[in-house]
């Protein structure tokens, strides 16, 4: 999966970008001085199964066919110099 490219002005700008990723439960792959790349791998909600299984055994498979569709997320935050 292609990461998804954020485009920032300046270097103060992609830390905070990067506060804001990691936040949201991303973790810092790879950093340089001009980009960083974050991932969020994909979760499975044991609730949302649970729920499933004990509802009908139908909504479990529905809901492993989505969780097997998933990928993880990534992200790429770039400073763009001139901006």
């Amino acid at each position: 999966m292609a990461p998804r490219k954020v485009q920032v002005p300046s270097k103060s700008d992609m830390d905070t970008s990067i506060s804001s990723y990691i936040a949201r439960g991303f973790v810092v792959m790879n950093k340089t001085e001009t980009s960083t790349l974050l991932i969020k791998k994909k979760e499975f909600s044991i609730p949302i199964g649970i729920i499933g299984f004990l509802f009908c055994f139908i909504g479990l498979g529905i809901y492993a066919i989505v969780y097997a569709c998933q990928s993880d997320e990534v992200v790429e935050i770039v400073v763009v110099s001139g901006a």
